[in-house]
C-alpha cells in the first residue's frame, strides 16, 4: 500500500518503486543512516530505472528527508511484538528510537500498548512501595522538628508555630513525579478506552495521595540516577519520555504522531527464547546466554552461543540452543552444521535450532556417527504467545 507520502513493505520483503518515488538524498540518507537494517538498489530493465528497498528482519517507522514516511510491517501480531518488547525489558538493542517524528495510521493500539506497560510497571512498584527520600522542608509547626529556622523566626513575632526545617524521608520527589505527572497526561487522551481509562485514572488518584501533581517535561526523565533501590524506574521513566514528548493535556491519541523506531527481530527473538527458558527451566536447569568458545593460533577464532542449558549441579552442558529468525522454508543443512559444531564443541549431545515460525516436518534424530540429536522446534510467534512460549519449554525438555 502506497500513499503520495507513505512507502509500506514487509518485514524481510522487498518494494520495487518507481525511480521519481525516491530520490538520490533519500535513498543515500538510508544507506548511510541504516544500511546494517535496510537495503536500497537500483535496477534497470525493461520497465526502466528502478528502485527496491528491502527490509533486513527490522520493523517499525522512519521519516526520510523532504517528509516521505516509511512503514515497515511486521509478520507477527502487533500485540505479540509488543508483548515481547515489555517481556524482554528492552534496553535499546532491540528497540531504537530516532529524532523526528512519523505518522502511522494505527498508532492508537500502539500507544495502548505502551499505556499497559507503563500503568503495569507502575501498579508493580506500588505494591512493593513507592520509591522515597529525604527531602528537605521548611513549615510553621506547632511543635519543633528539625532545627528551629533562626532567620524566619527572628523576622515575624513570636507566634504558636515555629518556623522549622527537617528531612522528611518521602515518596513526593521527582522520581514520581514524573509517574505521576505523565499519568495524568495520558489520562486526558481521547483514545484510551474505558479498559485503560479506569486504572489510569486510579493510578493518578493513589500517586496524588503521596505525590505532588507537578508539570513534567521529557527532559526531567533524562539523566537521572539509578541504583538498587530504583533501578526499575529507568525503565518507566523511559515510557514517560516517550509520552511527554508526544503528547500534551490537549492532544489526543488521534493525532497519529510518535517517534520513529525500528525493531531488530532477530536480537528480539533470541532474548525473547533465552528469558523464557531461564523463566520456565528455572530450578531444573542454568539457562546462560552468550556464552563463547574461543580456538585456533592465538584464540583468534571462536564460538558464540545464543543459549546454555546446564546441569544446575555439576555444570555440565545438557542442551545447546540457537536461534533462528526465518520460516521454515529457509531452514536445512546449513543450520544443522552449525549447531552439530556447537554441540561438538561444548561436548553435549543435544542441540535444538528455534525457528519463529511452525515447522511441518520437524527435524528429530541423531545425526550419523555423532551421537547428538539434533531437533527444530517452533516457538510460533504468529499464536497465543504464552500458550506458545508453555509449549516450547515443554518440547526443549523433552528427553533432556
Amino acid at each position: 500500500m502506497m500513499g503520495a507520502g507513505l512507502l509500506e513493505l514487509r518485514e524481510s520483503q522487498s518494494l520495487e518503486l518507481a525511480e521519481d518515488r525516491l530520490t538520490e538524498a533519500q535513498a543515500l540518507w538510508l544507506e548511510r543512516g541504516h544500511g546494517d537494517c535496510l537495503e536500497v538498489r537500483r535496477t534497470f530493465g525493461g520497465t526502466g530505472r528502478r528502485w527496491v528497498l528491502t527490509a533486513r528482519s527490522v520493523v517499525g517507522h522512519l521519516e526520510l528527508p523532504d517528509g516521505l514516511q516509511l512503514h515497515i510491517c511486521p509478520k507477527v501480531p502487533l500485540s505479540n511484538l509488543f508483548a515481547m518488547l515489555d517481556f524482554v525489558r528492552s534496553d535499546g538493542r532491540e528497540l531504537r528510537f530516532y529524532p523526528g517524528e512519523v505518522r502511522v495510521d494505527r498508532v492508537d493500539e500502539v500507544f495502548k500498548l505502551m499505556v499497559r506497560r507503563l500503568v503495569a510497571g507502575v501498579q508493580h512498584r506500588l505494591r512493593q512501595g513507592l520509591y522515597r527520600t529525604y527531602e528537605s522542608r521548611a513549615e510553621e509547626l506547632a511543635v519543633v522538628r528539625g532545627r528551629i529556622d533562626t532567620t524566619a523566626s527572628i523576622r515575624r513575632p513570636a507566634g504558636v508555630r515555629i518556623p522549622c526545617r527537617f528531612e522528611e524521608h518521602t515518596a513526593d520527589n521527582q522520581d514520581n513525579r514524573i509517574l505521576a505527572w505523565t499519568l495524568w497526561v495520558v489520562s486526558r487522551g481521547a483514545c484510551l478506552g474505558s479498559d485503560l481509562r479506569r486504572p489510569v485514572d486510579e493510578l493518578v488518584r493513589t500517586l496524588e495521595g503521596e505525590v505532588s501533581l507537578a508539570p513534567c517535561t521529557a527532559m526531567d526523565c533524562v539523566g537521572r540516577v539509578y541504583h538498587r533501590l530504583n533501578e526499575d524506574y529507568a525503565r518507566l521513566h523511559g515510557l514517560c519520555r516517550f509520552f511527554l514528548e508526544h503528547l500534551s493535556p490537549a492532544h489526543a491519541f488521534g493525532d497519529r504522531r510518535m517517534l520513529p523506531f525500528l525493531i531488530d527481530m532477530p536480537r528480539l527473538f533470541e532474548r525473547f527464547v533465552a528469558l523464557s527458558l531461564k523463566q520456565g527451566l528455572a530450578g531444573r536447569l542454568l539457562a546462560r546466554s552468550q556464552e563463547s568458545l574461543t580456538f585456533g593460533d592465538g584464540r583468534r577464532l571462536g564460538f558464540r552461543f545464543d543459549l546454555v542449558l546446564r546441569d544446575p549441579t555439576t555444570g555440565r552442558v545438557r542442551t545447546v540452543l540457537d536461534t533462528k529468525y526465518k520460516t521454515h522454508q529457509g531452514t536445512g543443512a546449513h543450520d544443522v552444521e552449525q549447531v552439530l559444531a556447537y554441540a561438538a564443541a561444548l561436548g553435549c549431545d543435544d542441540a535444538v535450532l528455534v525457528y519463529p515460525a511452525a515447522i511441518p516436518r520437524p527435524l528429530d534424530e541423531v545425526i550419523g556417527s555423532s551421537g547428538v540429536r539434533v531437533r527444530q522446534l517452533s516457538l510460533d510467534l504468529g499464536a497465543d504467545l504464552e500458550r506458545a512460549v508453555g509449549d516450547f519449554v515443554a518440547h526443549v525438555c523433552d528427553e533432556i
